[in-house]
């Protein structure tokens, strides 16, 4: 059996949206990994925050209590790791502005491929509809076609009461009033004319 046009239209809008979904797998699988890590390091670095001024005095008294006991080197490293320490925060920072910006940069690349998916796409979405209109309108000139012959096949069409009345064509379409209405606006909305 034959699908319908709205069969075919529903089937390829499907096809686009699992096209594009499989082209941006990768980058929705680094965005989220990268999100996951964003939210670490926050969490991590709210952590540090709290424990730094305690780690910085206890490492002050450790290098204190290590140059008290002549271990000049040994204070100079616990001092420095400790500006190391005091340093993670900044770093931080510095890794959640670099996710931030690739994050950025993948939703530029996800809008780019969204387009080109698109682009690609739409010539085969498009054949169909514009076939499917072809055929409505060879439908109409014979509809219309056919029932003027009809009138001159049985005579009917010079009389005075002739079958071919003035809104005979326009009555093969829905009427602009009516429970037609709807249908006849809608034929206007996508063929009354390109603006």
């Amino acid at each position: 059996m034959e699908k319908s046009i709205t069969e075919i239209v529903a089937s390829q809008l499907e096809e686009l949206r699992t096209t594009h979904a499989n082209a941006v797998a990768g980058l929705n699988a680094e965005r989220a990994a990268l999100e996951q890590e964003s939210q670490g390091i926050l969490k991590a670095a709210d952590e540090l925050k709290l424990l730094l001024p305690a780690k910085a005095r206890e490492a002050e008294r450790a290098a204190d209590a290590l140059l008290l006991a002549g271990k000049h080197e040994a204070a100079q490293a616990k001092r420095d790791e400790q500006q190391q320490a005091e340093a993670a925060p900044a770093e931080m920072e510095q890794r959640r502005a670099t996710i931030a910006g690739r994050i950025e940069a993948i939703d530029s690349e996800k809008r780019a491929i969204a387009r080109r998916v698109f682009e690609g796409w739409f010539p085969s979405f498009r054949a169909p509809l514009v076939a499917e209109q072809r055929e409505l309108c060879l439908a109409l000139d014979n509809a219309w076609e056919g029932i003027q012959r009809f009138a001159q096949e049985t005579g009917t069409i010079e009389q005075s009461r002739s079958l071919i009345t003035a809104n005979l064509r326009g009555d093969l379409t829905a009427r602009e009033h009516g429970e037609e209405k709807t249908i006849f606006m809608r034929l206007l909305e996508w063929f009354g004319g390109r603006h």
